[in-house]
């Protein structure tokens, strides 16, 4: 690391090969320690608003971590001025995460402001790369712009009131993400492609820290408990359950390429913000329903979040998997888009039918429709291993 070394552009067609640097592993677990706290903000109040309230503070702070991503994604530094920037971002993030559980209430300038400085932060990175790397200004300007608009409207909504502030925070998304998927910025961005490698290998390590707050949750409040049998069954399948989510996602992500064009590479990204949210609220729902062992049947509320977790997660993944190309051709793209389907439909089916159910009966029906879509998933492999054998 030298004192000052200007950013530059990464070309990924020309550069060698990026890997994710340990700066933003650091970065990342900032970020989920801030979503574990999301979590536990939603862990408080299960209800249609409870979760809605998550959702309206989950999506600024998933697209600030994305845009960071794609930050590091593009431009190659990491001088002391970098890391000077990015410790600042950090201690931002801090303050972000223990001002998420009072943000609609007694801590709403502290958390929009918290937001604002994390914002304004990657404002001052792009400035930089713009006085070094004149190739991108184009870009970096339409970047420039809207964050800089979006921070206004956040401090702004520092002095308004509930739910006008929440308002300004969507709306401020809104200019910033249709600014990002513009046509315009598209054909910018395409001149200047991301590096698809390194940014799939930052999103799989994000999805992967984020899926261990199943276990962190649950964990934490059984801490110091005597396991019963019913205990020991629920880990069981519940376990389970948590392995069909990484499945899902997992199981071939090296077998597979995002299909060329800018369409399919956007929903692929912004496919990641429901996925991720309901992981986020799985791990929140699978403590409740742990909670509620003994109990008899469910709340309702606990039902319809586990199941809506589950649906987003499955619509997500079917999303990912149709902008998505498998490179083994026994691997049909459609059969897999329908399993995910099919897995949303059933989390659906059981949040309205399932409203008598006690918590191990519900999550035993979860892991039996993922093992059924795991054994689709390996079946062709399996046929084709024993045709082989055979022959």
């Amino acid at each position: 690391m030298s004192i000052t070394s200007p950013p530059r552009l990464h070309r990924a067609a020309h550069d060698e090969e990026r890997k994710v640097t340990w700066l933003e592993l650091f970065y990342d677990l900032v970020y989920v320690a801030t979503l574990i706290q999301l979590g536990n903000s939603l862990s408080e109040d299960v209800s249609l608003a409870g979760f809605l309230r998550f959702v309206v503070v989950f999506a600024p702070v998933w697209w600030a971590w994305t845009g960071m991503t794609f930050y590091l994604n593009r431009f190659v530094v990491d001088d002391l001025w970098h890391r000077l920037l990015i410790y600042l971002q950090i201690v931002a993030i801090f303050f972000l995460g223990i001002s998420l559980e009072g943000a609609f209430g007694d801590l709403t300038t502290q958390f929009v402001l918290a937001y604002a400085a994390v914002r304004l932060v990657q404002v001052l990175l792009y400035v930089r790369t713009w006085k070094h790397v004149p190739a991108t200004r184009p870009l970096t300007q339409r970047y420039v712009a809207s964050y800089l608009a979006g921070i206004v409207l956040w401090v702004i909504s520092a002095f308004a009131p509930m739910p006008y502030a929440a308002g300004l925070w969507l709306l401020a998304l809104g200019i910033e993400i249709g600014t990002a998927i513009a046509p315009a910025t598209r054909a910018l961005v395409s001149t200047l492609p991301p590096d698809i490698s390194h940014m799939r290998e930052r999103y799989g390590i994000f999805v992967i820290i984020v899926l261990g707050e199943s276990f962190i949750k649950t964990i934490t409040y059984a801490a110091g408990t005597t396991v019963t049998l019913e205990m020991l069954v629920f880990g069981l399948v519940g376990v389970f359950a948590v392995f069909g989510l990484w499945w899902l996602y997992f199981h071939d992500i090296n077998e597979t390429s995002i299909r060329e064009g800018s369409r399919p590479a956007f929903t692929w990204v912004y496919a990641h913000l429901p996925l991720t949210l309901g992981m986020t609220a799985f791990g929140v729902a699978t403590k409740k329903l742990f909670q509620s062992l003994g109990e008899g049947h469910l709340k309702p509320d606990y039902i319809i979040l586990f199941c809506g977790a589950l649906v987003l997660y499955a619509l997500a993944v079917a999303l990912i998997e149709a902008a998505t190309d498998q490179s083994d051709p026994r691997k049909q793209d459609r059969y897999r888009v329908t399993s995910r389907l099919g897995i949303a439909i059933a989390a659906g089916a059981l949040a309205f039918f399932g409203r008598q159910l006690a918590p191990l009966p519900l999550m035993a029906i979860v892991a039996a429709v993922f093992l059924i879509v795991i054994l689709i998933d390996v079946w062709p492999s399996l046929a084709t291993g024993r045709r082989a054998s055979a022959n």
